[in-house]
């Protein structure tokens, strides 16, 4: 009934209060969980689903600085206030799964109000995480003001807990999304012209 999952709880499995509410997992619990619907799981989910994604884009989204920017962060104080919220910096995992939940419940989940989200998502991973010069994500990039753009926090783009997961889950959800409406895939010549593929697909589609 609160619309969120609290991080942390004690030996009881009660919440502890004060304690981080991640945005970012909220977006992808209300994917996963709508998913499972799709295979059977109780309809119910689906309600669930969408508490969650709304909780994730009320407190995890934000416009500034610069131009339009999405990000979805932990905030450090209770789940109720979302004064704490940083938009000063993005990491590559929150910004792949609001992506992925925007774009699923946009298309097949009766929300096409999440097209704007879904958008400016995207155009926030090009500006911000995308190397332009030689291809893949960084981890993370943090806005400077001084020259008005998005600059790396890490030029790293892989370690033990950087594999690529969150963001090759958002190309396959493209392609799988892309198939449902039945436009044809061209065949590509590497994983990013898949998903561009894929996903000028959708935006025929919508």
């Amino acid at each position: 009934d609160q619309a969120y999952m609290p991080w942390s709880y004690d030996s009881s499995w009660q919440p502890i209060t004060g304690t981080t509410v991640s945005t970012g997992h909220q977006v992808e619990l209300a994917y996963l969980l709508s998913r499972a619907a799709d295979e059977g799981a109780p309809q119910a989910w689906r309600d669930t689903a969408n508490k969650l994604l709304n909780y994730g884009i009320a407190y995890g989204v934000d416009q500034t600085p610069g131009p339009p920017y999405y990000g979805v962060m932990d905030h450090q104080t209770v789940a109720t206030d979302g004064a704490a919220l940083d938009a000063t910096s993005v990491q590559w995992w929150q910004q792949s799964e609001l992506t992925r939940a925007t774009m699923y419940f946009a298309t097949v989940g009766g929300r096409p109000d999440l097209w704007t989200t879904y958008d400016a998502s995207w155009s926030a991973i090009h500006a911000a995480l995308v190397d332009p010069a030689d291809g893949g994500w960084f981890q993370s990039a943090t806005w400077n003001a001084a020259l008005g753009m998005w600059v790396p926090g890490t030029t790293d783009k892989g370690n033990v807990w950087n594999v690529g997961y969150h963001e090759t889950n958002l190309y396959d959800e493209a392609l799988r999304l892309a198939s449902l409406n039945g436009s044809p895939v061209p065949e590509p010549a590497s994983l990013g012209l898949l998903a561009v593929g894929a996903l000028a697909l959708l935006r025929r589609r919508r």
